[in-house]
């Protein structure tokens, strides 16, 4: 079992960057251009892993909230895969969730210590998009828990389909999508207005760590929202690790594809549209599930 879990995590995190080239492709091929190489992302990272170590000016805490960031990344990606095959807490799904929340609340706060107002201004749009979001992950995790007694992947046979747990995880991916900072909720790297925002003052190897810990949260949050629905169906933790690898596969595609017939949202709407999307869908889900009980 823990072999499994050991592919599954190199896997992890080798694939998403690959991923984000096969991507890279799509959007190509959409917009009628042959695009770059499939491993073009990863030669990009590779390359500035190998250039200058540059540090902005003032900017020390960048640094170790970059490479914080990414370890906690790693470790939530690890964390889960093990988990799944051997169950390492009787709560092993609200240690992730806290370890999500910390991940992303780390990796927001990578452009709030660099002094360049376009990063600011991203940041500032990335916090009030990602209070909505986290807020809704939270809801639905525990929701999610409630609905089925799941709250870690060793109780995943004492789980069935209904309408409103569905309703969850279909929000969860939605949540998934966001996260992502994907068209049309890229608001916080939005080149035409604020010049990349986030990326402005990274180079080198900053850039690279940032990039791939970007590449791994995208993995990541498909991955979550994968095993949440799969469990429901399937009973063996190595075949529930396999086949939700392969629907985050799936998945990143269809993104992909999404993201590249979407337009940016306006940054005033963005989170109040989200926000209503996610009432609306829980509170389907919680009438549903009290007018079957």
């Amino acid at each position: 079992m823990i072999e499994i879990a050991g592919v599954s995590i190199l896997v992890a995190l080798f694939i998403p960057t690959l991923l984000d080239g096969v991507e890279r492709k799509i959007r190509a091929r959409i917009h009628s251009r042959i695009g770059p190489p499939i491993l073009q992302t990863w030669y990009d990272v590779l390359k500035l892993f190998g250039k200058d170590f540059f540090v902005p000016a003032n900017a020390v805490h960048t640094v170790m909230l970059l490479f914080m960031s990414l370890a906690i990344q790693v470790l939530l990606i690890g964390y889960t895969c093990i988990a799944v095959v051997a169950p390492i807490t009787p709560y092993d799904l609200v240690v992730i969730a806290v370890l999500a929340i910390v991940s992303q609340a780390a990796f927001i706060s990578i452009p709030l210590t660099i002094a360049n107002p376009f990063s600011i201004i991203g940041a500032s749009r990335e916090i009030v998009l990602m209070l909505v979001n986290e807020g809704a992950f939270l809801a639905l995790v525990g929701l999610y828990a409630y609905y089925t007694g799941i709250t870690a992947f060793s109780s995943i046979g004492g789980a069935s389909p209904t309408l409103y747990t569905l309703l969850t995880i279909f929000a969860l991916y939605i949540f998934s999508y966001v996260a992502s900072s994907r068209i049309p909720f890229d608001i916080a790297e939005a080149e035409p207005e604020i010049a990349s925002g986030l990326l402005i003052e990274l180079s080198g190897p900053l850039l690279g760590v940032f990039l791939y810990t970007l590449h791994l949260k995208r993995f990541f949050f498909k991955l979550f929202a994968s095993l949440l629905l799969l469990a429901l169906f399937i009973k063996t933790g190595a075949l529930l690790l396999a086949s939700s690898i392969v629907l985050t596969i799936v998945l990143w595609l269809v993104y992909a594809v999404i993201a590249n017939i979407l337009g940016r949202s306006r940054v005033d709407l963005a989170s109040i549209t989200l926000l209503k999307a996610y009432l609306v869908i829980i509170a389907l889900s919680v009438l549903g599930y009290f007018l079957e009980v």
